[in-house]
């Protein structure tokens, strides 16, 4: 509800929260609402394997990359983010933050300890590289994250992954619209290709260095 309720505050499309009952006396649990939004998270023709299809996958991916562009360029600051969910101290802190963050997450859910992972977060915060920017961040993208009317994503959805930091951790894990797109026999689309479509519409350009970075922080935030 924190999210959404800030989400508000910028224009990503989104569901907009409509309230909140927190208090034990008005529900056994704590609920909100939210707006619904026509529409689906399935993009028609998306899995036909003819150029259609391809047309489709491509127009979607595209759309994705807008929305992605729009959600880095918010103003999360002025809309309270930052003291929601903490936030980088300045660029270069930007991905020993995310390393923290999956240490952190490692600390709540114990288990054995793992030196491995020790030094892989040192790894990976001693060659961590410096962001061009620190933005608000979704976390989780891609086919069936977002809700698609007419080819256009009018609500970004699933934000349980959502943080502060550099925008090049979004597009490490964009599940379904970074693949490769064959159209007419030519390779007309994959993750370089989608990041300068991306770069494109943003107001700071992302490098690929930094999204392979993050591919790496990802996945061993999935080892956690």
């Amino acid at each position: 509800h924190a999210v959404y309720a800030r989400l508000g505050q910028t224009d990503i499309p989104h569901a907009r929260v409509r309230g909140c009952e927190a208090d034990p006396a008005g529900a056994p649990r704590p609920f909100y609402l939210r707006e619904r939004v026509a529409g689906s998270w399935q993009v028609p023709g998306y899995t036909r394997r003819d150029d259609a299809g391809a047309a489709a996958r491509l127009a979607a991916a595209q759309e994705h990359m807008r929305a992605l562009a729009r959600v880095h360029d918010a103003h999360w600051r002025s809309a309270g983010f930052g003291e929601l969910l903490g936030a980088p101290a300045d660029t270069t802190d930007a991905a020993p933050h995310y390393v923290r963050l999956q240490l952190g997450r490692l600390a709540q859910f114990g288990g054995e300890p793992q030196a491995l992972l020790r030094e892989v977060a040192e790894f990976l915060v001693t060659n961590a590289p410096a962001a061009a920017r620190i933005s608000l961040c979704k976390g989780t993208n891609g086919l069936g994250e977002e809700v698609f009317d007419g080819g256009r994503i009018v609500a970004m959805s699933d934000w349980e992954e959502v943080l502060i930091g550099d925008p090049a951790s979004d597009l490490a894990m964009v599940q379904g619209f970074t693949e490769p797109i064959e159209l007419g026999g030519t390779v007309v689309w994959d993750l370089e290709r989608a990041l300068t479509f991306y770069n494109a519409h943003a107001r700071v350009a992302v490098s690929l260095a930094n999204v392979r970075y993050y591919q790496l922080v990802r996945m061993f935030g999935r080892m956690i």
